[in-house]
This record gives C-alpha cells, sequence and structure tokens, in this order.
C-alpha cells in the first residue's frame, strides 16, 4: 500500500475544537499511523495527533529518539487517558503544526505524567514520562480534547496575535509542509 502524506489542518479549522472518541479495540489503524509517521517526518517534527490530519479520533504519534530515549524513536498512542499529573507547572514556549510559527509560553507540570492507553499491536500500557517527554504527550493529549495552545495565552497575547491568527486561518501562511484551511 502507498503511504498519504496528510495536509496538516490549520488555526480556526472545527475538527481541532471537537473532543476525540475512542477507537475500538482492535480496530485496523496500522496504515494510518504509518501515513501519520509520514506526514509528521515531512512536516519535520516530534509529534502528532489524529485531529490534526481530519481524523476525530483519540490517537497520537511522538517521534523523537531524544524525547522517548530507550523505548524508541516512535510511539503510538491509542485512547490514551491521563491517570496522574505531579509536579509544579512550568512555563515552556510550545510550538504546534496547526498553529506555524507561534510560540505560546504553557504551564505544564512536567516531572511526571502516567499514562494508560494502548499501543499500535492493541497492548494495553501504563507508563509514566518525565520531562519534554511529559509536556509533549500532555500537548497531543490537548489535541484529542479540542484544546490548542492559544487557549493558554493571556488575553493580551490573544489580541496581539489576533491578525496573523486570521491570516493563519484564511491560509495567508508559507510553511514547509501541506496545510488545510477553513
Amino acid at each position: 500500500m502507498n503511504n498519504i502524506i496528510y495536509p496538516i489542518l490549520a488555526y480556526g479549522h472545527p475538527v481541532l475544537r471537537k473532543k476525540s472518541i475512542n477507537i475500538e479495540v482492535g480496530s485496523d489503524i496500522k496504515q494510518l499511523t504509518a501515513n501519520m509517521f509520514d506526514t509528521l517526518t515531512k512536516a519535520g517534527g516530534g509529534g502528532l495527533a489524529a485531529p490534526q490530519i481530519g481524523e476525530n479520533i483519540r490517537l497520537f504519534i511522538i517521534k523523537s529518539h531524544e524525547v522517548l530515549g530507550k523505548i524508541g524513536h516512535q510511539k503510538v498512542f491509542i485512547n490514551p487517558i491521563i491517570l496522574e499529573k505531579k509536579g509544579e507547572p512550568s512555563l515552556y514556549k510550545e510550538y504546534c503544526y496547526s498553529l506555524p510559527g507561534i510560540g505560546i509560553e504553557v504551564p505544564r507540570k512536567i516531572q511526571t505524567i502516567t499514562l494508560r492507553y494502548f499501543d499500535e499491536n492493541w497492548h494495553k500500557k501504563e507508563e509514566t514520562f518525565t520531562g519534554i517527554a511529559a509536556r509533549m504527550i500532555q500537548h497531543e493529549c490537548d489535541h484529542l480534547d479540542g484544546i490548542l495552545k492559544i487557549d493558554y495565552a493571556s488575553s493580551l497575547k490573544k489580541r496581539l496575535l489576533k491578525k496573523k491568527l486570521i491570516n493563519m486561518s484564511n491560509g495567508n501562511i508559507h510553511v514547509p509542509y501541506q496545510m488545510l484551511f477553513f
């Protein structure tokens, strides 16, 4: 089968604001995740959630040896549930393919998070992640709940970014990957 490079939905697309639904256990998601990894590679990044490619399902991927370390360089997370977050909130500028070129300081508990999910072979997992991996997982889980990093911005920051956000949602941006605008 040929893999597909999906366009990434841009800020303003309604799918990005929907709460995603669970995937039926045992569903065949192998081709979808392969396509998502190809899309992520083309975009040049570390994480991608299914809603960002127009799929309203609870699935995200991470591809980063630096982040995942000993557990591998790419990982699939199906129907994830954050069970616990530990640590004091820490600000860190986050970026997102759906909001390219806009960094937002997002407070997240990054010492540790415990996550329950299924892997790509439908094995149920419960793992604890720390540091940047914990932050990335929280960012991707936000996508599954219709939350974008812009939601963490102050009212002032949102007003300052208003023109840029309007241009973005209208397709008036240039990025090295394909996007879909609403």
